[in-house]
């Protein structure tokens, strides 16, 4: 374990910034806020930190997205929604203050995760998407396949691409390079196709939800396919 580099308040705003201006992320994290309720800053974070080869656990996220919580629903969703649904009543002029006034919003609820996750330790390896949505309880393989996939690619493509969203061709699930994973059970090197034709999705019978959910495995996310199959039958 090491202790996080922290990136200071500039670096990490300027970093969402450029993610957020591809267009393809941007619609990612507001179809997550949409559906799932994940806070588009917690994912960048999470985003910026696998991209710095920081990885954090499933309780560090769930510790953040906690102290997070309160400042989010007193402050930050509601004036979301009020500049969403001022936008027809204002010109030109009056919607861009609003916007500019959630942007000083949206910088402070970075600085306090920032704050919140300067005194965490960070391993050196890991999968920070599948912890960030395990301390939510989404499991990626729940989620629609465009979205997992997209998903997916965001973190894990070595060639640093993000996925086209804006009427390209999706992600060819094929295509997606494997995760190698440890077992945090028996300690087994294996392959992860998270969001894609992992061996995951068909090796327990069709509605069985994503095993153990508890001790290590809960922290540190996937289990061996031997593992995998012995939680699902003591179940």
């Amino acid at each position: 374990m090491t202790m996080t580099q922290t990136p200071s308040a500039d670096t990490f705003w300027q970093f969402s910034l450029d993610l957020w201006e591809t267009g393809a992320v941007s619609e990612i994290a507001l179809t997550l806020q949409e559906r799932h309720g994940l806070e588009p800053n917690l994912l960048l974070l999470a985003l910026w930190l696998q991209q710095s080869g920081q990885f954090l656990n499933a309780g560090q996220f769930r510790q953040l997205e906690q102290g997070h919580r309160a400042w989010c629903d007193q402050v930050l969703i509601p004036y979301r929604q009020l500049r969403r649904r001022a936008k027809a009543d204002l010109d030109k002029v009056g919607y861009q203050r609003l916007l500019e006034g959630e942007l000083v919003l949206e910088r402070r609820s970075q600085a306090l995760l920032l704050k919140a996750l300067a005194p965490m330790k960070t391993a050196l390896s890991g999968d920070n998407l599948d912890a960030c949505l395990d301390a939510l309880d989404l499991p990626l393989h729940r989620m629609d396949l465009p979205l997992s996939s997209q998903l997916h690619s965001l973190f894990h493509d070595r060639q640093g691409n993000t996925p086209d969203l804006d009427g390209g061709t999706p992600t060819d699930p094929s295509t997606i390079a494997p995760i190698a994973k440890c077992c945090p059970r028996c300690g087994a090197r294996f392959d992860c196709r998270a969001g894609a034709d992992c061996w995951c999705f068909s090796a327990l019978p069709q509605g069985t939800p994503r095993l153990p959910l508890d001790g290590a495995a809960k922290e540190e996310g996937c289990l061996c396919p031997a593992c995998l199959r012995d939680a699902a039958a003591r179940r």
